[in-house]
């Protein structure tokens, strides 16, 4: 019996294996390019199954198949792909032809991927390479200068400082102007640029105008980021590791007055206080000509600071499973001491093939930031200025005949009251303020194509974010120490935390497909659902009783404040997008999006989208296809709408709040808390709404050597969010409304060429500029403007700085005309101490008006200087912006290759307001005793009569804002300049190295500007209506690296 079961289990295994042999046969052959060169890496993969290979070194391949396989795909990047029937060959030989790089390159654009030639919206295309190479933390920094009508700005030089990015204007005059990102598919509003790696982006694409953003609807008003990430790819692994470390170095420090100088200027504006701090024991003025002042700037200084940059990444994969992980580092020191930067970065992607038609995909990104140190600028934005670390270094005097001022904490000698008396330095080294944020994103997806022709995907995003701010202030900080007069806590401390998480999932199904050669039809159409969960919490505490237990000893202390916070929302979109090509000459797109959201109130919640677009691809028609010159020509216009819902979850309720005047009894009984409406419901509130059109060219000549793109838009934003004025009789003053309106439009003109291209030699530029107008249509139904406050010193609180008027672009600049100093010669009575003005000279609006003091234009004739005389002085908004880029290469095989990037960005014809010579060139303040810039020494004398800077004492009405202090911000600056090294291959070869790179790379490196201040970059109130700002900002560093990178 067992002998029996033996044979019949022989049998059937040798039965069943000569039936898999007759289904299964092996197909091979080579590949080769077009000069019958062998190619190396291409996949080669059956399309009725899931067999797949990549060809050798030789461009050979071999791939046992199915039987009932009848075609074989054969791709390689760079190469048109090839499909070939089998029949029943067994030996396939391919000739692959490289594509046209221009015309076949695939645009990334929302929920898809079009070619560059049936592209009908305005989308810029990033070189993602050059944003690797500069030596940044976020790849939002490098982006500036390289994508005409994108404007990146950050509030000022300080590490992990946050990047503004406005594209085509700002929109909205209140609410959040930052593009929309969408990364590897999946819409992110808040998402963080320092998060993410350049080193992992693959392709970016910045869309810009209606026909690109629409399908995005209600977020996409302020244009949208579209990024994808590096994936696996078939082959071996490829190892690539890189390094580079820097040194970041301060470009300029403003010149002080040095001690022979303070002591001169002191003795002038108090001379009883001069005469009892410098002039004791018969010295003289003299006596400190050549005296050793300190340079508290120098003191401040970190000392040898350092960036490090460390990526590396393993990419690899099979047909059928392609898989890539990566990790960097980013750390800055700041050139200030006691602040810095550091970031860790990690990802992680997979892509399965299951079958020939279902692929499915996990991807992990993860990231920790930690910002360190005082914030320099913002932290001075309040009621007083005594927390700003670079006034107090700047407001410190340089030298003390009784005291080494260096080592002192406080300084007794000067008045008790004053708000310079406690050592910057000292003071700097003792504060610990720490910023983290952990984002950590997961995301998967499956993709179906049950026919060629149609594809189903489905994707799902985790995105979570946590952030933690501790900060403690000890007796030997500005803010903790009890000798600061307006200190009220003592020693005290706080902590906050945040979390948001947001759940994201989004649903397409695609049909792609050409007919007959002359139509080719794309639809997307597409469901998304989004959910988001906000809470944070915070505390302080008070009198913490020691300085040793820092921010662990904030439980011994009193608490000073409690606070939670809760908030959700949620969104439901469905979208659709049909592009139609007629013989590849005539482009038709049309798409429409509808988004509910929770945010608003019933009747209001849904937002429809619309957009349309053509183009005319007018060198396929037969009048200039045979015009060898002409390589493209397109024609492209678009209308379309789109919107802005970032507003708050709960904006259209009413708010409830409790607080000391919301306590109620009955009968004079004991007081009870009760609840109060604090913000009247607005149940009409809705989105912002942009309707844009936009025409362009897209012109190429030279087999594409030269090609540029003009694009002109027109946008109008209606219904826009404004904390408006309400009649008096509702119990309330302002309430959040939909009223304003802005118009923005301009002019973007890009350029491309290659210069010289030679098998040793390669040159290519690259040209933007951008021209953007801005004007406000429409403000509250009865208000013509709004005027808005600086708030960055006690004197300056209560005057308004900037206006937005209708008519004009938003938040221009607003105050009195410098008009000179006043002269002897504008008083007919000299006599000492009573002068009198002669006939058709206005006084200042002060009651000391004599020779020396500033003075400023009358504009309405009356004869002196009031309210009536402010006018609109200039506008922060650059009248174009741009970069110049320049790529060079030398490349023989014998010494390798060298490589050059250069990049150049401007700014032109923006203002910027300079507050700190409000303070340091005259002591606009009033503050005894603190230093002036070394340029106040060309002050107004009856010996020097200068009709630029006023006399000691001479500022005039406290309070007052002229263009005296408005400067030119133009600039033009050598932004990113990166020198490679490519050894020679044959060296790589004998050591079994891909490629080995050396490069030495600079940011900032110079700056041509006409501006007086630390950097004419800045604008520390981060807000469309009061940009163009500085006061105290962080210096921007320039920064050199030295690194290398192996590929192995």
């Amino acid at each position: 019996m067992k002998y029996f079961k033996f044979i019949f289990l022989l049998g059937a295994f040798v039965f069943c294996q000569m039936a898999a042999m007759a289904q299964e046969r092996r197909v091979s052959g080579k590949v080769s390019d077009e000069n019958e060169q062998p190619l190396a890496g291409v996949v080669v993969r059956a399309l009725e199954d899931n067999a797949g290979t990549m060809t050798d070194k030789d461009g050979r391949y071999s791939l046992k198949i199915a039987d009932g396989v009848k075609r074989l795909e054969f791709s390689m990047l760079g190469y048109t792909k090839i499909v070939k029937s089998l029949g029943d060959k067994t030996v396939v030989n391919v000739k692959m032809t490289e594509q046209d790089k221009r015309l076949s390159e695939v645009v990334v654009i929302g929920y898809g991927a079009v070619s560059k030639k049936d592209l009908t919206g305005a989308v810029g295309q990033v070189n993602v390479e050059d944003l690797a190479k500069a030596p940044v933390g976020s790849f939002a920094e490098a982006l500036a200068g390289r994508v005409s009508g994108v404007q990146v700005s950050s509030v000022d030089g300080q590490p992990g400082a946050e990047n503004s990015i406005i594209i085509r204007g700002a929109n909205s005059l209140t609410q959040n102007n930052s593009p929309l990102f969408v990364v590897d598919g999946i819409p992110m509003e808040d998402f963080d640029p320092a998060s993410l790696s350049a080193e992992d982006i693959k392709s970016m694409s910045v869309l810009k105008d209606a026909s690109a953003i629409a399908i995005y609807g209600s977020r996409a008003a302020n244009g949208v980021i579209v990024i994808t990430t590096q994936k696996g790819m078939v082959g071996k692994p490829i190892v690539s590791f890189s390094a580079k470390v820097g040194f970041p170095r301060m470009t300029n420090w403003i010149e002080m007055m040095d001690a022979y100088e303070y002591v001169k200027y002191l003795e002038e504006y108090d001379e009883s206080r001069a005469r009892l701090l410098y002039f004791q024991d018969g010295k003289t003025l003299e006596d400190y000509r050549n005296a050793p002042g300190i340079n508290w700037q120098k003191q401040i200084s970190a000392s040898n600071p350092m960036t490090m940059i460390y990526d590396l990444s393993v990419r690899g994969g099979t047909p059928q499973t392609r898989y890539s992980i990566s990790g960097s580092y980013y750390g800055q020191d700041g050139i200030i001491s006691n602040s810095g930067n550091s970031s860790f970065r990690g990802r992680a992607s997979i892509d399965q093939m299951i079958r020939s038609k279902f692929k499915v995909g996990v991807d992990v990104t993860g990231s920790h930031n930690k910002n360190y140190g005082q914030l320099i600028s913002s932290e001075g934005i309040s009621s007083t200025t005594i927390t700003n670390l670079l006034y107090r270094v700047w407001a410190y005097r340089p030298y003390s005949p009784n005291s080494d001022l260096e080592e002192l904490l406080v300084d007794d000698d000067m008045y008790s009251n004053n708000d310079f008396r406690i050592n910057p330095v000292l003071s700097n080294s003792n504060e610990f303020r720490e910023q983290i944020r952990d984002d950590l994103r997961v995301t998967a997806y499956m993709e179906y194509k049950p026919t060629g022709y149609l594809t189903i995907n489905v994707r799902g995003a985790v995105n979570n974010r946590k952030e933690s701010t501790e900060n403690f202030n000890n007796s030997n900080t500005i803010n903790g120490s009890p000798y600061n007069n307006r200190n009220t806590k003592g020693q005290w401390g706080s902590v906050s935390h945040y979390q948001r998480t947001i759940y994201t999932n989004e649903n397409t199904i695609t049909f792609d497909r050409k007919i007959r050669d002359v139509h080719h039809l794309n639809v997307v159409g597409g469901a998304s659902f989004e959910l988001g969960v906000t809470k944070s919490d915070g505390m302080t505490a008070i009198n913490v009783p020691y300085d040793e237990l820092g921010i662990y000893g904030l439980g011994m202390g009193v608490a000073n404040g409690v606070s939670y916070s809760y908030g959700d929302y949620t969104m439901a979109s469905f979208y659709g997008r049909a592009n139609y090509v007629y013989d590849s000459r005539y482009l038709f797109t049309v798409t429409m999006r509808a988004d509910g959201s929770s945010k608003f109130a019933p009747g209001h919640k849904w937002g429809y989208f619309p957009s349309v677009a053509a183009s005319w691809n007018v060198a396929e028609e037969e009048f200039l296809r045979y015009v060898p010159q002409i390589s493209s020509l397109k024609l492209r216009t678009s209308y379309g709408v789109t919107g802005n819902n970032r507003i708050g979850n709960y904006d259209y309720m009413a708010s409830l709040d409790s607080g000391i005047k919301n306590y109620y009894s009955f009968g004079n009984q004991t007081p009870s808390l009760g609840v109060g409406t604090s913000r009247l419901a607005n149940p009409k509130l809705k989105w912002e709404e942009t309707k844009q059109f936009d025409a362009g060219i897209d012109f190429s000549i030279l087999n594409n050597r030269i090609s540029f793109t003009v694009d002109y838009y027109n946008k109008y934003t209606d219904n826009l969010l404004l904390n408006s004025q309400i009649p008096a009789s509702t119990g309330y003053t302002y309430a959040m409304q939909n009223i304003g309106k802005v118009r923005n439009s301009g002019w973007e003109f890009s350029f491309e060429s290659t210069n010289i291209k030679t098998p040793v030699f390669a040159w290519k530029s690259g040209f933007n500029i951008s021209f953007n107008r801005n004007k406000v249509l429409k403000l509250n139904n009865d208000q013509n403007n709004r005027l808005d406050f600086a708030r960055f010193q006690t004197t300056y609180n209560n005057t308004p700085m900037y206006i937005t008027e209708v008519g004009k672009p938003m938040g221009l600049f607003y105050g009195f005309i410098f008009d000179g100093i006043y002269q002897t010669s504008d008083f007919r009575n000299l006599t000492e101490g009573i002068y009198v003005l002669n006939p058709g000279v206005a006084d200042n609006g002060s009651s000391d008006v004599s020779p020396g003091v500033i003075k400023y234009k009358d504009i309405n004739g009356d004869g002196t200087i009031n309210d009536y005389d402010r006018v609109i002085l200039g506008s922060p908004h650059p009248k174009h912006t741009g970069g110049f880029t320049n790529d060079f290469s030398y490349s023989t095989r014998r010494i390798g290759t060298f490589t050059l990037n250069v990049l150049l960005q401007w700014s032109y014809g923006n203002k910027v307001f300079n507050a700190n010579r409000l303070i340091f060139e005259g002591n606009g303040t009033a503050q005894v005793g603190i230093n002036q810039y070394k340029s106040y020494e060309e002050r107004w004398t009856p010996d020097h009569p200068s009709n630029t800077l006023f006399k000691t004492k001479g500022a005039g009405p406290q309070g007052f804002i002229s263009d005296r202090t408005l400067e030119d911000g133009s600039y033009l600056r050598l932004k990113t300049l990166e020198l490679g090294y490519d050894l020679p291959q044959r060296w790589m070869k004998k050591i079994k190295v891909r490629s080995i790179n050396l490069n030495i790379a600079a940011q900032n490196l110079f700056t041509w500007t006409r501006y007086s201040g630390l950097d004419p970059e800045v604008s520390i109130l981060n807000s469309v209506l009061t940009s163009g700002f500085d006061f105290c900002a962080y210096p921007r560093a320039k920064t050199v690296t030295f690194g290398f990178r192996i590929r192995l």
